[in-house]
């Protein structure tokens, strides 16, 4: 709601709109069962990856060779489902109890037989603090991929890709009929038109 904000009332808005400025209701969301008066438009995904800390990477370069390729400087491969389960046994990160990301994790679990004990849990408000932890050597997150390549170098990051993809899907919600649908026409073309690499189709 806060783009569409600074759409309606940003620079040319004026010109786009000469008679009012309003807001607008626009959610990103993604939904497994919509309102019939919505209309739902897949914005983009993006892959979740396990992140460690490179002092946790180490120790598994040498309990689990497998998880690093053998030419080279040994670069991470793909985590297996046992590699989640065994890479580390400290903290897990999760998001907020009732936060989408976390709910997408615990199903990644338990569609794929994997137990992290409750008590390994730790649940942070941002993938920021979760990272922040992960850092410390603390624990190791499943997280999205954008949010650990930006930080990798500066928190000394190891990031694993999964064997068995995990990836979390943006869409945004509006209403199929609105007075307003002009300016929410314009507000999707103008965020389809800045989408990052991982647009969904």
């Amino acid at each position: 709601m806060y783009a569409a904000k600074r759409f309606s009332r940003g620079p040319g808005a004026l010109r786009r709109f000469p008679t009012k400025q309003f807001y607008i209701k626009l959610f990103f969301y993604d939904p497994v069962v919509l309102d019939p008066k919505l209309e739902k438009h897949d914005w983009r995904k993006e892959s979740m990856m396990l992140v460690v800390s490179r002092h946790c990477a180490e120790r598994a370069r040498t309990a689990r060779p497998h998880m690093y390729t053998r030419r080279g400087k040994g670069r991470p491969k793909a985590a297996t489902t046992e590699d989640i389960r065994g890479v580390d046994n400290r903290e897990f990160y999760l998001m907020g109890e009732d936060a989408p990301m976390t709910h997408l994790v615990r199903s990644y679990f338990a569609s794929h037989g994997i137990h992290i004990d409750e008590n390994r849990i730790v649940h942070r408000q941002t993938v920021d603090e979760a990272i922040d932890r992960i850092s410390q050597d603390k624990g190791i997150g499943i997280l999205p991929v954008g949010n650990a390549e930006k930080q990798a170098a500066a928190k000394s990051l190891v990031i694993f890709p999964l064997e068995e993809e995990l990836v979390r899907r943006f869409s945004v919600i509006y209403p199929r009929r609105s007075a307003k649908q002009k300016a929410i026409t314009a507000f999707k073309q103008t965020l389809f038109l800045h989408t990052p690499t991982g647009h969904v189709s």
